[in-house]
């Protein structure tokens, strides 16, 4: 269930991406359709509102770990922990992980929301006094 839930939610923000008609794919199994990071990583531009540079065609192994290490540089970046997480997990399909990482993705928006709402009603606050 929780796979199937995560799994939408992924399809939803990759087709949000202005990029989305070049890939032309939606994720059906979280387990092996991520593994060249290419939809994570347009995953994230949807949700960080920031161009990515990673390789949207990934033809060797070498591209998708680098596409992979960038979907978890990111969330480090942020300084949110990732615990055990690394592209070579996510590349072997571990369930467990995968579904971690589009969890924080989820936390990510949330906490971006959450400031956006705070901005604007310290805003609306100071137009008022």
């Amino acid at each position: 269930m929780q796979s199937k839930t995560f799994k939408i939610w992924l399809n939803c923000q990759i087709t949000q991406n202005i990029h989305f008609d070049l890939i032309c794919k939606k994720n059906t199994n979280l387990q092996t359709d991520l593994q060249d990071g290419v939809m994570l990583l347009l995953g994230l531009e949807t949700i960080t509102e920031e161009k990515i540079n990673f390789n949207r065609e990934p033809s060797v192994l070498l591209h998708r770990m680098k596409n992979l290490k960038k979907c978890i540089d990111s969330p480090r970046k942020k300084e949110i922990e990732l615990n055990e997480l690394s592209e070579e997990v996510i590349y072997n399909g571990n369930l467990h992980f995968i579904l971690d990482l589009i969890w924080i993705l989820i936390y990510q928006i949330k906490n971006k929301k959450n400031n956006k709402n705070q901005l604007l009603i310290k805003e609306l606050f100071n137009i008022i006094t």
